[in-house]
């Protein structure tokens, strides 16, 4: 697993070291029989396919997930024999994320710790919000079959679907990505050309290959801009399947949830910036395929002190600079005033409240979502002693629950040599609040940190695979 210190906690989608959640050539994968079993039922049903990148190491090997391009008019059916064939191989589909011309099986083998993740990708067309960039029937007419028996794509057409998939959305490649669409474009630069001239046309392909040649892998917004347009072109209806899209993605956040948003509580000190690192590091692709870390309010409101500066500004008082803040008063040292955390207590609320949906779309995309701050500090933290409880009551009836609340309880005294503002004492009284908050809610859990990070990591990924979808555990 790559080092968790190359993870950046900056706010927002990570950005995941390339590799991270990748198979390693010559490990021992569990999916062989049940790629074997797929190949031949679908063939047996005639229904066609192909793997759209990296099927050269498969049956046995994949470095994550496996793309399957099949037939427009036959995917219903591939998808229950695909379903079919893992209940046969001793496979579980723990959840699926459905969308226009997609769908993602997520597949678990194995329990507990061992337990084994792989997603299967299903496409019927290759498109992006409703725009097509090429044609999933002619693309599987040159489809090639590899010794194994598995239906693959000429390499200079699987690197240009491989381009198109990630230009075309975000106008960047994955750095994993790189070094193999430059090598495939350049074992058949004719197809790769000819591929990207059917999606934009021959003038656009010409400079996308010469950029692929010299390894400029970010488009320009004026090269994004030109290629969107030259798909727009060829697609007159787009505007019509462009809102048919949109109202597939709307239904998408109506099906059950799938990821998982986990909620950290603790004493300042206790290790809640590097457990939201560790948890990233080990889920992320085992089995959530994206993470996103929240440090402080969540973002649909800005913070409150800025919030507070626009309203002083727009009343015409003159901001004053704000004198540095004492060593010994960071972390809020003493207790608020009541009525200013009842203020605090109800702008974070609202600002949650306001994220619900926000929040539903992020876990309808297997996303893990960390957050190193949640309502429950409003109860145990020092500074907010003074919030009378029955207004945090009434607040955390109105908010969107965490799936897991963990709270770390460590050594009050170690604790204090970390984060010297509190004093040993008052840890003691935190945790001792965090343990009653865990008693009365279901979904809380409190976590030993005194055994090291590896411990209290392994405990808290446990916690959290703990309540996925198809109670994998």
């Amino acid at each position: 697993m790559k080092p968790v210190e190359s993870i950046a906690m900056e706010p927002g989608l990570l950005r995941m070291p390339p590799g991270l959640g990748e198979h390693q050539p010559g490990e021992a994968l569990p999916f062989g029989p049940l790629v074997r079993r797929i190949a031949e039922r679908l063939d047996e049903a005639g229904i066609e396919w192909a793997v759209l990148r990296n099927a050269e190491g498969l049956p046995n090997f994949t470095r994550y997930d496996i793309d399957l391009l099949i037939s427009p008019r036959r995917g219903p059916a591939a998808v229950r024999l695909i379903e079919s064939c893992a209940a046969d191989t001793g496979w579980r589909v723990i959840g699926r994320i459905r969308k226009r011309h997609y769908l993602c099986l997520m597949l678990v083998y194995g329990e507990g710790e061992e337990a084994f993740f792989l997603p299967i990708d299903l496409f019927t067309a290759l498109e992006y919000r409703g725009l097509r960039y090429l044609d999933a029937a002619a693309v599987l007419t040159r489809r090639i079959r590899t010794p194994a028996g598995i239906w693959a794509l000429p390499t200079g057409l699987e690197a240009a679907i491989t381009l198109l998939k990630e230009w075309f959305p975000h106008g960047v490649l994955k750095e994993n990505s790189r070094g193999s669409v430059q090598a495939l474009a350049a074992s058949d630069p004719d197809g790769f050309r000819a591929a990207l001239a059917a999606a934009a046309g021959e003038d656009w392909a010409a400079r996308a290959a010469e950029a692929v040649r010299t390894g400029r892998w970010q488009l320009s917004q004026a090269d994004a801009r030109a290629l969107r347009r030259a798909i727009r072109r060829r697609q007159p209806d787009w505007p019509l399947i462009w809102a048919a899209a949109a109202l597939a993605n709307l239904r998408h956040l109506f099906r059950p949830s799938l990821g998982a948003v986990v909620a950290l509580a603790g004493a300042d000190g206790s290790g809640k910036t590097t457990l939201a690192r560790e948890l990233c590091a080990r889920l992320y692709r085992r089995p959530f395929k994206a993470c996103r870390y929240i440090h402080g309010n969540i973002g649909v409101l800005p913070r409150f002190r800025d919030m507070r500066a626009r309203l002083r500004r727009a009343a015409g008082f003159k901001q004053a600079p704000s004198p540095p803040e004492p060593a010994e008063l960071k972390g809020m040292m003493k207790p608020l005033p009541a009525w200013k955390s009842v203020v605090l207590a109800a702008y974070y609320a609202l600002d949650l409240g306001l994220a619900r949906w926000r929040l539903r779309r992020w876990r309808c995309q297997w996303m893990l979502v960390v957050m190193d701050r949640s309502f429950a500090d409003y109860a145990y933290q020092l500074g907010h002693r003074n919030c009378p409880r029955w207004i945090l009551a009434v607040l955390s009836r109105l908010i969107p629950r965490p799936d897991r609340l963990l709270c770390i309880e460590d050594d009050p005294e170690a604790i204090h040599v970390r984060k010297p503002e509190l004093t040993a004492e008052e840890i003691r009284t935190e945790q001792q609040i965090l343990r009653g908050l865990v008693e009365r809610m279901p979904h809380a859990r409190m976590l030993d940190g005194r055994g090291g990070i590896n411990a209290l990591a392994a405990a808290a990924c446990r916690e959290v695979r703990a309540g996925l979808p198809g109670e994998v555990s």
